[in-house]
């Protein structure tokens, strides 16, 4: 993108529109990102986290897994970082809609008989190694193919740097 906007360049001034949001983001390498240590996500409350000015939601469901979405609802952009967790979903803090861990809504509660709800939060691939929370920053279509593709798979130098982060050294 070489256009200009007075003397700076389009995509490192904050963005002016969807496209160049997502040129601004997509600006950053596709890799895996170190988000927190295991105890810093609980299965009481989502946390907020930005990475590279996305900003997006952890929460860790009944089963001790993790999950990693937008951060925003797509009913009304509530930060879902303000809602809470029940039964495994996500739960907007506005109107409480509910979102599972691969960001489809599943519940509405304004219309509770409906069963194809066509809303859906992008979810991000996480990985928990060595005590240590990594998330991939571009959204995946589907995770499971994702997370069997061994290509993306947290390399042992991410986990060292984070390793020294964690310890402090």
């Amino acid at each position: 993108m070489d256009k200009t906007v007075g003397r700076h360049f389009v995509g490192f001034n904050e963005p002016r529109s969807e496209d160049e949001t997502m040129y601004r983001i997509s600006t950053f390498p596709k890799s895996w990102y170190l988000v927190g240590r295991s105890e810093d996500f609980t299965t009481d409350k989502p946390t907020s986290i930005e990475l590279h000015k996305k900003k997006f939601v952890v929460y860790r469901k009944s089963d001790g897994s993790l999950a990693a979405v937008s951060s925003r609802c797509t009913h009304m952009g509530s930060n879902l970082a303000h809602g809470c967790i029940k039964n495994d979903h996500l739960v907007c803090p506005f109107h409480a809609w509910q979102y599972n861990s691969d960001g489809q809504c599943v519940h509405i509660p304004a219309a509770p008989e409906e069963k194809n709800i066509n809303r859906r939060l992008e979810s991000y691939a996480i990985a928990e190694q060595q005590g240590l929370v990594f998330v991939f920053n571009d959204v995946i279509d589907n995770i499971e193919d994702f997370a069997a593709d061994s290509s993306y798979q947290v390399p042992d130098h991410v986990l060292s740097f984070g390793y020294v982060m964690k310890r402090g050294i």
